[in-house]
């Protein structure tokens, strides 16, 4: 039997809007009463949202109130993980779902304990699988997200999904090449080329920033993926509490990307590959006036 998995495309719309539509179909989802959905959405305009992490407030560069007199609001939400901004040329995308269920039917299992690894971890192989495709090597460590550059000096255990370590690439965490369209002696060429820093090398560079809220086995919030934003709007906080850069796809590839919305059917297929579940999903998508409609 399909699983239904529905996927709406919300567009442009502001963080406050769609942060009381997660709650409302997150309280559903814990009910029973909904299916397991994913929105995907383009913040507009730019906010900085903190975690429940009290070193949250600390990656703010500038007072809330000097933030909010420029038109840049700040919202602390139930999430993980620390300071973060969403805006115009970032697409989120929220799966509001039960992940245990998600993990009972999927073939994907993950060498570190605990059910709520297990899911962050689908999410970083969701972004690692989906730049993969657009010829990126991404890397995940400690510090949850997905990044560019490097390698690694310090990343988490090998997985079943990813390719044994070897002393040439020693640091990175890639996605395993039997999921992805290169073959053996292309895979090899691009992680040596990443070892070397030839694929987009040179410093760490962040391109996605992950954080969920968890009740009842379900989820909310979830991953902020850099598709073309100004990333000078970073420069007012210490972005997830790192020292670190970020990136997006319009500084890595060579080729200016599409639309935002755009990319939420190759999320979509990545997020369904890096399960591998034993049932079939039956995706329906919504547009997003339609489906605010059907509430």
């Amino acid at each position: 039997m399909a699983r239904p998995l529905r996927v709406v495309r919300l567009g442009a719309r502001p963080y406050q809007e769609v942060y009381a539509l997660q709650q409302r179909l997150f309280d559903a989802r814990k009910r029973g009463a909904m299916d397991d959905t994913i929105l995907f959405v383009e913040h507009s305009p730019s906010v900085y949202t903190l975690g429940r992490r009290k070193e949250g407030v600390d990656d703010l560069l500038e007072s809330e109130e000097a933030l909010r007199a420029r038109g840049v609001d700040v919202v602390k939400l139930n999430r993980g993980g620390r300071a973060t901004w969403h805006g115009p040329g970032q697409l989120t995308f929220y799966p509001i779902v039960n992940f245990k269920e998600l993990q009972q039917r999927a073939t994907f299992r993950h060498s570190v304990s605990g059910l709520v690894h297990w899911w962050v971890r689908v999410l970083e192989l969701t972004v690692l699988t989906f730049l993969w495709r657009q010829g990126l090597v991404g890397w995940t460590c400690d510090d949850v997200g997905v990044w560019l550059g490097g390698p690694a000096a310090a990343v988490r255990a090998e997985t079943d999904r990813v390719r044994p370590p070897s002393p040439a690439v020693e640091g990175l965490r890639l996605p395993s090449p039997d999921l992805l369209p290169f073959d053996d002696a292309r895979f090899a060429q691009v992680v040596g080329e990443a070892a070397r820093g030839g694929v987009g090398g040179g410093e760490q560079r962040k391109v996605a920033a992950i954080g969920v809220q968890l009740s009842r086995y379900c989820s909310m919030h979830g991953v902020a993926l850099n598709i073309r934003p100004d990333l000078d709007e970073y420069r007012g906080i210490v972005p997830c509490g790192l020292d670190a850069a970020v990136t997006s796809l319009a500084q890595e590839l060579p080729a200016p990307p599409g639309d935002v919305m755009e990319y939420a059917p190759d999320i979509i297929a990545a997020f369904i590959d890096t399960l591998a579940s034993q049932d079939a999903f039956d995706v329906v998508e919504v547009t997003g006036d339609a489906f605010l409609r059907a509430l």
